[in-house]
């Protein structure tokens, strides 16, 4: 924290680092306040909304604060959410195909 005098001789405190966000992925992103010293995006292709997020998944994407997530190909959502592999929910898959009338 840092000490910072204002005119009226107010004094306040007020974090000198907490904006850092630090991105180590390829084509990877994020809006929000990280973690001083720690990665807020390490995996590829991964995108963080939200503050103090840690993803160090690839193909991923989070919203939501103080989410953390090592799971790849996954989307996260909400606050103080994790997702690992057993959170996986599958889906069946369906092909459809087009038939001229």
């Amino acid at each position: 924290m840092a000490w910072v005098m204002v005119l009226s001789l107010k004094v306040i405190r007020t974090p000198l680092l907490a904006h850092i966000t630090k991105i180590e992925g390829n084509q990877s992103g994020a809006f929000g306040v990280g973690t001083y010293n720690v990665d807020t995006v390490k995996g590829d292709n991964s995108y963080s909304v939200g503050n103090k997020n840690q993803v160090s998944a690839n193909n991923t994407f989070v919203v939501g604060n103080n989410v953390k997530t090592s799971l790849d190909n996954a989307v996260v959502l909400g606050n103080n959410s994790t997702a690992e592999s057993s959170d996986v929910v599958s889906t069946p898959s369906y092909t459809y195909n087009k038939v001229a009338p």
